[in-house]
């Protein structure tokens, strides 16, 4: 997980000021989209969040996942409730903000983050 942090990070390197970022929290699966194969969706859908701050973000994805409420028809095996850690229910092994914490530490952007609805 801190390698692909590494690797987003060289990639925008220099560029910080032209780079804007999008995620869209809709039909969220256990593993990564990039994965061949795709599960049911573990939480319903949220929506679509944009940041200048590449980790405002994901630390505003990663808690808006966790406040809802599991879906038991998933590979979510545990961690059902509002506020429990979804990616932990998947994968136990796994620290799902580990990837939020070192951005931070090498100074990639920020976990603090506002929320504004539109």
């Amino acid at each position: 997980m801190e390698r692909m942090v590494e690797y987003a990070y060289g990639a925008v390197k220099g560029k910080e000021e032209n780079v804007g970022y999008m995620n869209f929290l809709i039909r969220i699966t256990p593993d990564c989209d990039c994965f061949p194969f795709s599960d049911a969706p573990m939480v319903p859908d949220i929506g679509i969040l944009a940041s200048q701050d590449p980790v405002a973000i994901d630390a505003a994805s990663f808690n808006l996942v966790n406040q809802q409420q599991g879906f038991t028809d998933s590979l979510l095996s545990g961690h059902h409730h509002k506020g429990e850690d979804k990616f932990t229910g998947v994968h136990a092994q796994t620290d799902g903000f580990r990837q939020v914490k070192y951005a931070e530490e090498i100074g990639m952007g920020s976990g603090s983050y506002e929320l504004i609805k539109i």
